[in-house]
This record gives structure tokens, sequence and C-alpha cells, in this order.
């Protein structure tokens, strides 16, 4: 054949092949936007994980102090919570089944840093609670509604010896 069908050399008129095409080597300003991608994506975990950090932080606490809030030792129920003060929202010890239901516990002593405290509903605990580099003073979470049937509850927050050091009650109905 001639005519080479891949680069279009006519070997009628010259009966040496055409050069290969050089390759083409990247430059160091291309090499650094290929690895743009990779601080990029650093930054975007180290962002996530401060993210967590703050937001188990404002959830785990040794704020709180309003009027709002109660007392040490104790466990108020309401629809929802501030997760900066831990104030109740809509307080109350009567919930309708399948209601959401939000708890904030004022533990009665301070729980350091690096510590576990458990939530105990009706005698089953749930998974432990590692307290914050500041310490856990306040506990506020949200109880699924579908874990509270009809009925009172008992609810306990203990530390990892076993010490109550917040309970509280509610009814479902």
């Amino acid at each position: 054949m001639p005519i080479c069908p891949s680069c279009g050399f006519d070997y009628r008129t010259n009966p040496v092949a055409a050069p290969l095409p050089s390759i083409v080597q990247p430059t160091t300003a291309q090499k650094a936007l290929s690895m743009q991608g990779w601080p990029v994506r650093i930054v975007g975990l180290i962002v996530l994980v401060v993210g967590l950090a703050v937001s188990v932080g404002l959830l785990l606490s040794r704020n709180g102090g309003s009027a709002n809030v109660p007392p040490a030792g104790s466990i108020w129920f309401g629809s929802s919570f501030d997760a900066k003060s831990f104030e109740i929202r809509d307080r109350a010890d009567s919930f309708t089944s399948g209601a959401p239901v939000a708890l904030v516990a004022h533990l009665s002593q301070t729980v350091p840093a690096g510590y576990a405290a458990t939530i105990d509903i009706d005698g089953h605990s749930t998974p432990t609670i590692v307290a914050p580099s500041a310490g856990m003073d306040f506990y506020g979470v949200v109880i699924p509604s579908a874990f509270l049937t009809p009925g009172v509850h008992h609810v306990r927050v203990s530390d990892i010896g076993g010490n109550e050091l917040a309970s509280g009650s509610l009814t479902v109905g």
C-alpha cells in the first residue's frame, strides 16, 4: 500500500517512513496541575474532621446554665434542644407515640475528658459516650420515636463505674 492509513505518509514519493511523532513530556506546570487534586482532597478531609469534632463538642459540652436547662442530676424531655446552650424546647414529660423526643441531661459530676458515660433507657444501655477534651457536664440527644413504645420510660445516665449522673422519666401514649 503506497499510503500509510495511520499517518497518511505517501511512500510513492519517499520510500523512507515518516518520523514518529514526538512524545510530549508534561511540563512542571502540567505536573503541578495534576497534583492539585490531592491538596484539595486533604483540605476537604480536614474540614470534615474539624466539622465532626465541633458538632460532637456542641452535643457533649460544659456549656449550659440558662433557665431552660435541668438542674444537676436531672433529665428533661422536650421536642428538641439547642445544641449550644442545651436549652430544651417544648418541655414535657408526656409525648404521643411517634413524636420526636429530645432529652437533655445535666450531669451531677463532670465526666473528665476521654472518660465514658452510658445512657440507659428502661435497663437497656445505648452505646457509650466519650467526653470531649473539655469534659462533659451536659448531654443532649434526640431519641428515635420507634425506640419508645407506649408506656412509662426511665432514663438514666451513668459513668463507666455505674454511678448515676442524671435520671428522669417520661410517658409515651
